[in-house]
C-alpha cells in the first residue's frame, strides 16, 4: 500500500510510517470505530544476527523486505508502521479471533518463505494482539496490552513464531510475577532466608565429601 508522508511521519528504513503516525491512525480510526480493531505487535527473533552478520545496510534491507511482505496483507483501513529496530505495529481491522489468527499464519509462513537467500526458512517472529475492548486506551495503553501478549507468551524464546493475545489473565499473571520478585529481593535485603547445604557423601564409605 503506497503512501505519500511528510518526513516527520516517516521511516527511513522501510519508507513507511513510524511511531508517530500510526499514533495518529490509531486516534483516527481505532477509538472512533473501535469495533474489530486490534493492535498487533511484531517482533524478529533474533534479528541482532542479522546486523552483526552482514551489517547495518543488508539488516536494513531486510527490514524492508519484511515491511512489505506485512504490508502486503493489510486490507484498506489498516495500517503497518516500524516503531523501532525490527519492531513493527499493525493496526488491523478484521471480523473476529480466527480471522486475526489466519493474518498471523499467512504472514509467518511469508516470511518464513522470503525469496531472499540471507532469511530463507530462517526467519521466526512473536506476535503479540491486543483486541480494542476500551475506548478509554490511549495508543501507548494498548501497546503495551499487545506488547505484554508477545513477551508474555510461553513460547517467546523458543525458535519457531509464537503469538498471544491479551487478556486480563495475562496482566495478574504479570504483576504476580513482578510483587514475587519483589518480595525475594525484600527478603534477601531483610535477611530472611534461611540457606542449607546439601552434603555430598561417598558411597564407599558413606564419608561427607563436600556440599
Amino acid at each position: 500500500m503506497k503512501i505519500q508522508l511528510e518526513e516527520m511521519y516517516k521511516d527511513p528504513v522501510t519508507g513507511g510510517g513510524n511511531e508517530y503516525w500510526i499514533k495518529e491512525k490509531y486516534q483516527e480510526n481505532c477509538l472512533r470505530r473501535m469495533s474489530h480493531y486490534a493492535v498487533m505487535t511484531i517482533n524478529i527473533k533474533k534479528f541482532r544476527k542479522y546486523h552483526l552478520r552482514y551489517g547495518k545496510i543488508a539488516s536494513d534491507e531486510i527490514l524492508k523486505e519484511i515491511y512489505d511482505i506485512l504490508d502486503g496483507f493489510l486490507h484498506e483501513n489498516e495500517y503497518l508502521s516500524r516503531i523501532y529496530s525490527d519492531n513493527f505495529v499493525i493496526l488491523l481491522h478484521r471480523e473476529n479471533k480466527e480471522a486475526l489468527v489466519q493474518f498471523i499464519y499467512d504472514t509467518d509462513w511469508a516470511g518464513y518463505q522470503c525469496e531472499d537467500p540471507r532469511i530463507y526458512m530462517k526467519i521466526f517472529f512473536s506476535f503479540g494482539v491486543y483486541m480494542i475492548d476500551n475506548p478509554d486506551d490511549d495508543f501507548h495503553t494498548a501497546l503495551n496490552k499487545a506488547e505484554l501478549a508477545r513477551t508474555m507468551c510461553g513460547h517467546v524464546h523458543l525458535r519457531n513464531t509464537s503469538y498471544d493475545f491479551y487478556s486480563s489473565s495475562i496482566s495478574k499473571r504479570y504483576l504476580h510475577d513482578c510483587d514475587i520478585e519483589e518480595k525475594a529481593v525484600e527478603a534477601v535485603n531483610q535477611e530472611r532466608f534461611t540457606p542449607y547445604l546439601q552434603p555430598k557423601v561417598r558411597l564407599s564409605d558413606e564419608k561427607i565429601v563436600g556440599a
